[in-house]
């Protein structure tokens, strides 16, 4: 326990904007091992069979 963590504001629905958080982490820790994303939508869906449009 004790490990680091850093906060990326960061817009879900670009698809850039995920790019770039993933390299930040990448580039700040050497991988990403865990990512959390607090972004709630209010529709019923399943992660594993939606496209990265259906988000938007």
């Amino acid at each position: 326990m004790g490990g680091a963590a850093r906060y990326v504001h960061t817009d879900v629905t670009s698809a850039e904007q995920m790019r770039a958080l993933v390299g930040t982490a990448v580039t700040e820790f050497g991988k990403l091992d865990v990512m959390f994303s607090n972004a709630v939508a209010a529709v019923d869906f399943s992660r594993m069979t939606t496209t990265a449009t259906a988000y938007v």
